[in-house]
C-alpha cells in the first residue's frame, strides 16, 4: 500500500501493512461511514485512501494532486480492484480545482494541509464543498507550541527536510489548525493524538528503507541514506518538539 501518513497500532505484535489498513478504518469511523458517501480527498497521493473508501465503504470518491504520474496510477489500480466507477482524480491544487459547492458527504486532508500557506482560505473552501452536517478530517504533525514552531523552523535538520524532502510546507502548532477550521465555520467535534503511532511507523519506516538501502540506490545513488537521514531527523522530534493529531470538524450550519 502507498500511504504515506501515519499508521495506527492496535496492538504490540501490528505490522506497519495492519498499521496502515487500521488507520483508514479509524478515518472511516471519525467520518461515520455508513458507506456509499461522496468524499473528496485532497492530497491523495497514490491513492491508498481512495481506494480503500470506495472498496470497503462503497464510497464516491475524488482525489486531488498536482503530481500527474499519480493519476495514472490511481487509474489503474481501481481498473484493478474493480472500483473505477467510483473513483475520479483531478490534477491540480485544492484551492484552484473548480468543484461543485455543498456536493460532498466529507473531506479528508492526510498529511497536505502542511504545504498549503492560507489556512483560511483552504478550510473557507472545504467547508463550502461540503453539504451541511458534512465532516471534515484533518491529520497532520505540528510542532508541539509557537514557542518550539519559532525554535525549531530554521534550523538545519527543518531546511533538510523542506528542501530534500518536502519542498514548501510549515509545521503548525495545533492552536492554530483549531483556530482555522473555527474561523471558518466548522465545530470541532474531535481531535486525536496520534504521536506514539506516528513514531512508531516512522520506526518501521527507517526499517525498511534500512533493509532496501540497494535497491533504493540504484533509483539514485544517495538517496537512501536521504531517506534515512529524513527519518531520523522525525523520529527524533517525536513527543518533544512536534505531534501529530487529527482533527475531526462539522459543517453544523
Amino acid at each position: 500500500m502507498r500511504k504515506y501518513s501515519s499508521g495506527l497500532y492496535r496492538s504490540e505484535t501490528d505490522t506497519l501493512a495492519e498499521a496502515q489498513i487500521n488507520k483508514l478504518h479509524f478515518v472511516a469511523g471519525r467520518l461515520g461511514l455508513q458507506g456509499g458517501e461522496r468524499l473528496l480527498d485532497v492530497g491523495c497521493g497514490w491513492g491508498s485512501l481512495l481506494l480503500f473508501m470506495a472498496r470497503e465503504y462503497s464510497c464516491r470518491m475524488t482525489g486531488i494532486s498536482p503530481a500527474a504520474r499519480q493519476h495514472a496510477y490511481i487509474g489503474g489500480r481501481a481498473s484493478e480492484l474493480g472500483v473505477a466507477d467510483q473513483v475520479s482524480t483531478w490534477r491540480g491544487h485544492f484551492e484552484e480545482v473548480d468543484l461543485p459547492t455543498g456536493s460532498f458527504d466529507a473531506v479528508t486532508m492526510l498529511g497536505s494541509i502542511v504545504h498549503m500557506p492560507d489556512l483560511t482560505a483552504v478550510f473557507a473552501r472545504a467547508r463550502a464543498l461540503l453539504r451541511r452536517n458534512g465532516t471534515l478530517y484533518v491529520s497532520e504533525s505540528c510542532f508541539r507550541n509557537a514557542a518550539a514552531h519559532e525554535a525549531f523552523h530554521s534550523r538545519a535538520g527543518t531546511r533538510f527536510v523542506g528542501e530534500k524532502i518536502f519542498g514548501w510546507g510549515d509545521m503548525r502548532p495545533v492552536s492554530e489548525l483549531v483556530r482555522g477550521v473555527e474561523d471558518a465555520g466548522f465545530s470541532l467535534i474531535g481531535l486525536d493524538d496520534l504521536t506514539a503511532d506516528y513514531r512508531r511507523t516512522i520506526d518501521d519506516w527507517l526499517a525498511n528503507v534500512r533493509s532496501a538501502a540497494d535497491d533504493i540506490e540504484r533509483i539514485r545513488p544517495g538517496l537512501a541514506r536521504e531517506l534515512e537521514h529524513y527519518l531520523e531527523i522525525a523520529n527524533a522530534g517525536w513527543g518533544y518538539t512536534t505531534k501529530h493529531y487529527a482533527l475531526t470538524c462539522r459543517k453544523a450550519r
